[in-house]
């Protein structure tokens, strides 16, 4: 990957920078940490490679093995980065500890030295601090419901192409949806309901939530997503937008969705 990385820069006639990864434990990205004769010739790599630079070390805890950061794995990582730098005469510009799930390390002074670097995106876009599971002051955040993360810097909007009436039980002998789920329904007579261009492929229910709290997502098919509006002081018609809040997975799923336009909007 170093040497086609080398080749592309080249042929592009740019520098590329290279954060080289550690895998400090949670068996996730980067070169494992034992494997040193692997890492020094990685780090020899990029430094002889042209149109390469060394932009740092990094390393991840918590996506996959859910390894939390420590001061001890913190340590290890920095005492790595200083052993590179010895035997190849240089030093490291960053020193990347981690994702938003080490901030909790700065907040209870157990911040390993050395480390001048994080990769927070979830954090400063959502307030969460993972680790404790609580919102942090000083960040973005929309809810203080840790079971519900939303950010107030998106909105997402999908318009509404059907608005009826229909029955709120299913006629006929039921089988299993498009998920391939089978489901129960409650009797609440007749409710006006409204069909979103925008389903499961686009960004799941469990990921949004409705600005309007007065109205429900009933459930979704992969392009579909069904909401009773019945209880809404506002008269939706077809056309019409609706607006939803979503998470850090409902934000990720809707900027790579092809069917959704992302627009960004500047003060």
């Amino acid at each position: 990957m170093i040497r086609s990385l080398s080749r592309e820069a080249v042929e592009q006639k740019k520098i590329h920078q290279v954060l080289l990864m550690v895998d400090m434990g949670d068996i996730h990205e980067g070169i494992w940490f034992e494997n040193r004769e692997y890492l020094e010739e990685a780090v020899k790599q990029i430094l002889e490679l042209p149109n390469l630079e060394m932009y740092g070390l990094g390393t991840n805890f918590n996506c996959y093995g859910t390894v939390l950061p420590t001061l001890e794995n913190g340590r290890m990582f920095v005492q790595i980065a200083h052993e590179l730098e010895a035997k190849f005469g240089m030093k490291f510009k960053y020193l990347s500890g981690g994702n938003c799930t080490s901030y909790h390390l700065i907040e209870k002074g157990k911040w390993p030295e050395g480390i001048n670097h994080l990769r927070i995106g979830a954090l400063h876009q959502f307030g969460i601090e993972y680790v404790d599971i609580r919102y942090v002051d000083g960040f973005h955040h929309s809810s203080m419901d840790v079971n519900r993360v939303v950010s107030n810097l998106y909105i997402l909007k999908a318009e509404i192409i059907e608005v009826n009436s229909k029955p709120t039980v299913p006629l006929g002998e039921l089988g299993l949806d498009t998920f391939m789920e089978s489901k129960t329904f409650v009797d609440r007579g007749e409710r006006k309901r409204a069909l979103l261009a925008l389903g499961y492929q686009d960004v799941p229910s469990q990921n949004m939530w409705s600005v309007d709290s007065d109205i429900e997502i009933l459930g979704q098919t992969f392009d579909h997503t069904i909401i009773d509006i019945d209880d809404s002081d506002q008269d939706y018609r077809v056309g019409d937008l609706m607006e939803f809040e979503v998470d850090y997975t409902g934000l990720l799923s809707a900027c790579t969705s092809e069917s959704v336009n992302v627009v960004f909007v500047t003060d």
